[in-house]
């Protein structure tokens, strides 16, 4: 029993009155927060000043008050939702580009929807202290007068927890309410929450917690449930799980048991010993669905293919490039014919070059008969060394390397190939993955040009590359080539070659950008 009610409850506690009250300031403030109107330059201010007003008239309620509604549980649990809302919609406003601006109004936001976070969180927090067995979903009882099945309640608790654990401090005394909570969801909710791993509230906060300090019995059900979603990659919603939880480019036991897993796939499936395979590929929406498909293609008509394709060319994206060219790669192997290189990036964390089918179909079909296309992918400078080496021990005898297709993540002097997700970008600089243009500064470098013919072509699908003084400067004038880039953040829309009358290559680029293309030949800029 309360020991002391506010002067203005003297007269009597009136459930009903009071938490309509209180519900009515929160509807409020959700409606302000789902109208993206408030959100912008002109009504900002507006917005923060309403923000403010109900966040101190919920302030303002006693402690005492909002301790009595939650004493009822009908009322709590409603609360406990109204409050789960909110703080999915806090979450929403905070991926919104106002929310990172540096000026006092966006400071102002900052501060208004946290003071609301702290103040609800705290009133949930402290009851949850005072009052555990409320939030015990084997013990609780469901509410009388609202239409929540147990399934409700529970995914309505962990919300809650998940909130708690992702915005606050002190989480270690949730833990069993967090996964009694988790365990009593069905099947669809528990797949809901975890394809919040890195959205809305993100669970990942509270999973990740649960299966590093949980009981056994959970860390064995994440287990099986991983386990049963690598086994079903080739459906794609057991598929598009996987980026909900990579995304987040984190290390956490989930991403590595994870990992394990798919490593173990690819091994079964397809021959592919790689023990990086999995941490290598990048994960966008789709991107491993399409894989499996294009890799099935390739291993029904080359048995084994897409395994030699790893060991021998370190393909892993191969949804990138149309299977009947992969396999004519596999057939020409050995074929001595004058020939041209396309090297793409293992990172791709926009999955840009899995849009290239169109351009990468036209340098094969337009080079047939001149050139053979032999196509890598790479991480890191050195393997580029090792393509450049290799091909040249394999074929330099009696043909140079025409042409070569670059392509990465860049800026003006950087063109990134690492994997965005590998284990040594996540816990250093890995340098190593870019190509910078003081890497062509030294005399190892200019070795490389014995490997290529007198005047090659060079092109380089990486962002603002073409620029003025960037790598296409360096490039072109070391390798005396003819050098395709772009001189702005753009994409390919598609590319097509052109021989002159010697039978050299050149390549004409259309990007997505007007007047984004830049050529130098020999150090000189043309265009």
């Amino acid at each position: 029993m309360l020991e002391k009610l506010p002067e203005n409850a003297k007269e009597g506690f009136n459930l009903e009155k009071e938490f309509s009250g209180w519900e009515s300031k929160v509807l409020n403030l959700y409606d302000i927060l789902i109208n993206d109107n408030n959100f912008n330059d002109t009504n900002l201010v507006n917005a923060i000043h309403k923000i403010y007003l109900l966040q101190s008239k919920i302030n303002e309620i006693p402690q005492e008050i909002k301790d009595k509604i939650l004493e009822n549980t009908d009322k709590r649990i409603e609360m406990i939702r109204y409050t789960n809302t909110i703080l999915y919609n806090l979450s929403d406003i905070r991926k919104k580009p106002i929310f990172h601006a540096d000026d006092d109004e966006a400071q102002e936001l900052k501060h208004s929807l946290s003071v609301y976070l702290l103040s609800n969180m705290h009133t949930l927090k402290q009851d949850f202290y005072k009052n555990p067995g409320n939030y015990d979903i084997d013990k609780i009882e469901l509410p009388k007068n609202l239409p929540y099945s147990k399934n409700m309640v529970a995914c309505d608790f962990f919300n809650l927890f998940m909130h708690i654990q992702r915005n606050t401090v002190g989480m270690s005394n949730y833990l069993p309410y967090a996964e009694k909570a988790f365990m009593s969801c069905d099947e669809a909710q528990k797949n809901s929450i975890i394809r919040e791993y890195d959205n809305g509230g993100e669970s990942a906060y509270l999973l990740s917690k649960l299966y590093r300090d949980g009981s056994q019995e959970f860390k064995e059900y994440f287990d099986k449930y991983l386990e049963g979603v690598v086994s079903g990659m080739s459906e794609s919603k057991n598929a598009d799980l996987i980026p909900c939880i990579f995304q987040r480019g984190s290390l956490t036991e989930i991403e590595k048991k994870l990992f394990f897993e798919i490593n173990k796939y690819f091994k079964d499936q397809y021959n592919i010993d790689d023990k990086d395979f999995a941490e290598s590929l990048n994960y966008t929406d789709g991107s491993i669905h399409q894989m499996i498909a294009m890799m099935n293609l390739i291993d029904d008509d080359y048995p084994d293919g897409c395994s030699l394709l790893n060991k021998k060319y370190n393909i892993c994206e191969f949804s990138r490039y149309p299977p009947d060219i992969l396999l004519n790669q596999l057939r020409n192997e050995n074929m001595q014919e004058p020939y041209g290189l396309m090297v793409f990036p293992r990172s791709d964390h926009n999955g840009a070059f899995n849009r290239m089918w169109g351009p990468i179909s036209n340098i094969y079909e337009e080079t047939e008969g001149k050139h053979l296309l032999r196509i890598f992918e790479a991480s890191n400078k050195r393997d580029i060394a090792r393509i450049l080496i290799e091909c040249d021990q394999k074929y330099g005898a009696k043909n140079k390397i025409s042409f070569i297709v670059l392509g990465g993540h860049g800026s003006i002097e950087t063109l990134d190939l690492g994997s965005h997700i590998s284990l040594a970008s996540m816990l250093k600089l890995n340098f190593e993955s870019h190509v910078i243009k003081s890497d062509f500064e030294g005399k190892g470098v200019q070795k490389i040009n014995k490997f290529f013919v007198e005047k090659p072509a060079i092109t380089l699908i990486s962002c603002e590359t073409g620029g003025e003084d960037g790598l296409i400067d360096s490039i072109s004038k070391i390798y005396n080539a003819e050098v395709v880039a772009p001189k702005v953040s753009t994409g390919v829309d598609d590319i097509h070659v052109n021989y002159d009358e010697n039978g050299t290559p050149h390549f004409d680029v259309s990007w997505s950008e007007e007047k984004a293309n830049s050529v130098y030949i020999s150090g000189n800029k043309v265009e």
